[in-house]
């Protein structure tokens, strides 16, 4: 029996609809693109590293610009609540 694939769909979180899963059966458990095997850390690491979101996306064709996008979204808000939460 072969598994299907899982569809690009978002999922609830607190800022909004987020373009991620995260299984034991995927990837160890590691976050991961909806749909896909490619690790959000694998992003990360492209744009820490000075690739633009274009290398990415054309190195990792299984993810889409709008799921990049929305990670990248909602990490920055994830970010801006944190500093605000240790300032107040």
């Amino acid at each position: 029996m072969s598994a299907q694939a899982e569809p690009r769909t978002l999922m609830p979180c607190r800022w909004g609809l987020l373009p991620t899963a995260q299984g034991a059966e995927v990837m160890s458990g590691a976050p991961v693109f909806r749909g896909t095997r490619v690790p959000i850390q694998t992003l990360l690491d492209h744009l820490e590293g000075g690739d633009s979101l274009e290398v990415f996306l054309t190195d990792f064709p299984a993810v889409s610009r709008e799921q990049a996008q929305r990670f990248l979204e909602l990490a920055g808000r994830a970010v801006i609540a944190a500093l605000d939460a240790d300032t107040a």
